[in-house]
């Protein structure tokens, strides 16, 4: 399960950044998203994998195929090995994941929120420091109105009731 969203500025591709949910005990099926991974990528999410690159203290299947699906796609994880799930027993394990490209990894930071909100993994936010985007005025452009084309009958129609709706009395309004 994945959620995605790619930023262009002036036609240019600048980060891809994906919200995934791999399921336990299900294929791992990342593959499919590769094709996807356009521009500076940042991938967040509960992999439901344990590698010990990221400090789990083992290394399973879907782990290993992580970190190959990593490598391939010149991704790092910059977990800081802070435990992102709470256990039945108490204990902390990494789940929840943040990977990155790797010209992203210098200016990131990772950090586990403590207040889980009710759930059983804690957030994790990310933060990058001069991360390079477009001014806004740049790729936005003010706002225009064109005048010509409102409808001035619907206009002053629209208003009266909404006055009439709130029963203004001429004495409501100051001059």
């Amino acid at each position: 399960e994945v959620i995605g969203v790619k930023l262009t500025f002036n036609n240019s591709l600048y980060y891809s950044i994906f919200c995934v949910y791999l399921p336990p005990n299900r294929l791992f099926t990342l593959n499919s998203l590769a094709s996807s991974l356009l521009g500076k990528c940042i991938l967040i999410g509960d992999f439901n994998a344990h590698n010990k690159i990221w400090g789990s203290s083992f290394t399973d299947k879907r782990g290993k195929s992580l970190e190959k699906f990593m490598l391939i796609n010149n991704l790092v994880c910059i977990n800081n090995k802070q435990g992102t799930r709470v256990c039945n027993n108490g204990t902390l394990s990494i789940l929840d994941l943040a990977l990155i490209s790797t010209e992203l990894a210098s200016i990131s930071n990772l950090s586990v929120l403590s207040d889980a909100l009710g759930s059983d993994h804690l957030p994790i936010f990310v933060e990058f420091n001069n991360l390079s985007v477009p001014a806004l005025s740049n790729i936005c452009s003010k706002p225009r109105t064109n005048f010509k084309k409102i409808q001035w009958a619907d206009f002053s129609n629209n208003l009266n009731e909404s006055f009439m709706q709130h029963n203004f009395n001429s004495s409501d309004l100051q001059t």
